[in-house]
């Protein structure tokens, strides 16, 4: 089993009720087999999305949200996910329409009445600062569960050394209208506005000497803005007669409204010629 480590470093862990909350989103403990899953921020399984025997997954499309298909042309959220699980196998019979390569099962977050609310700060892989507050719900009788999140980067600073800045709004909404009926709501917002990566190429007789990593090279005005937006609805009915219906609906959408492609050419094999 592999375990890998989150991308971010989080500094200080604010909760509600007691400290580290992040401890209750276990991937090592929670995980049911050792395929892929994640947990919050924690990762473990030899599979991922992007990689399973071969195959893409995200690729294929073969997304699930509670066992339900749906299409994913934006980003997700922790802030309304709980759980992601690759199935392989016979363990893709446990959804609905499942996918001869595997399935990403996604699970909608339910908390529990004790659980948390929890805020993190902390420093990005690059030392730019970020924050996220996540705040649960649960009523007393149970009817009624909801999670909310707001994230911000500010100066996040990729491998080129590009800055980007954005928020992220997102929740989910459990509602139980009678003991037979069930209404999930989820969606999230997410606006950046970052600086353009580029990309370097020769004339093919020769490679490009190495480049300084974290080194902005690209212009300045090349700012890349736009927005990803999901929402869904799922609906559960249960018959006294053990019958089950459902049915969902889900809207995506990936909107980049500025985008630019940066590409420099070098036509000599020395490099300190090209810049000079």
């Amino acid at each position: 089993m592999r375990i890998n480590p989150s991308a971010t470093w989080p500094l200080i862990f604010i909760t509600t009720s007691s400290v580290f909350a992040q401890a209750t989103e276990n991937a090592v403990t929670a995980a049911q087999d050792a395929f892929g899953f994640s947990n919050g921020n924690e990762n473990v399984g030899i599979y991922s999305e992007q990689s399973v025997r071969g195959f893409n997954l995200e690729a294929a499309g073969n997304y699930r949200i509670n066992g339900r298909y749906f299409v994913k042309s934006s980003g997700t959220s922790n802030f309304f996910l709980e759980k992601k699980t690759v199935r392989i196998g016979y363990n893709t019979f446990a959804v609905d329409l499942p996918g001869p390569s595997g399935v990403v099962d996604f699970k909608l977050r339910d908390p529990a009445e004790e659980d948390p609310n929890l805020l993190t700060v902390g420093l990005a892989e690059h030392g730019s600062p970020y924050m996220d507050f996540l705040y649960k719900y649960r009523s007393s009788d149970n009817s009624l569960s909801a999670a909310a999140g707001l994230g911000l980067e500010y100066e996040n600073i990729d491998h080129q050394g590009g800055k980007s800045n954005s928020w992220l709004l997102a929740g989910t909404m459990r509602w139980n209208i009678t003991d037979h009926t069930k209404l999930q709501f989820f969606g999230g917002e997410y606006s950046y506005r970052r600086q353009s990566q580029f990309r370097v190429r020769t004339d093919g007789t020769f490679l490009p000497t190495q480049i300084e990593r974290g080194k902005y090279l690209g212009q300045n005005w090349a700012e890349e803005k736009g927005e990803r937006r999901i929402a869904g609805l799922l609906w559960n009915h249960n018959t006294e007669a053990s019958w089950q219906f459902g049915g969902s609906a889900v809207f995506s959408q990936e909107n980049p409204t500025e985008a630019y492609t940066q590409l420099f050419t070098i036509n000599t094999s020395n490099m300190g010629e090209a810049q000079s």
